[in-house]
């Protein structure tokens, strides 16, 4: 397994730690903060990282796409779920316009990801069906 993948996936892992300890602390010590919608970004993207450095790594998806738009959901999700934590934290804002940014983010990422789906070459064992 390559080390950008390898490391892809290790993020998304952190990622899903994350987002439990997120909603565990909203849930229990912080209800009504912004880390509810924070956890819930981060443990979906988790899960999406973890696809797309697998996807990386057997080829199922166009390299370039499929990477930059891994990058992007990771850099998406930590400035979205980041500001979150911040603002239930420290009652401010990671910086202006992060979560929107953030979410910008991912959502050119979510778009990217899925080119890299399409545009993946054809095995030859695949057959229309």
């Amino acid at each position: 397994m390559t080390r950008p993948n390898r490391l892809l996936m290790l993020i998304g892992t952190l990622y899903g730690a994350l987002g439990v300890v997120m909603a565990a602390l909203a849930g229990h010590a912080m209800p009504g903060s912004t880390l509810g919608p924070g956890s819930q970004f981060l443990m979906i993207h988790a899960a999406a990282l973890i696809a797309l450095g697998t996807a990386l790594e057997t080829g199922l998806v166009t390299e370039k796409s499929g990477r930059i738009g891994a990058y992007l959901l990771l850099v998406g999700t930590a400035l979205f779920s980041g500001d979150m934590a911040i603002r239930a934290f420290l009652h401010m804002p990671l910086f202006p316009m992060a979560a929107p940014l953030g979410g910008f983010a991912m959502i050119g990422g979510w778009l990217l990801s899925g080119w890299a789906i399409l545009t993946a070459p054809r095995k030859r064992d695949e057959r229309d069906e």
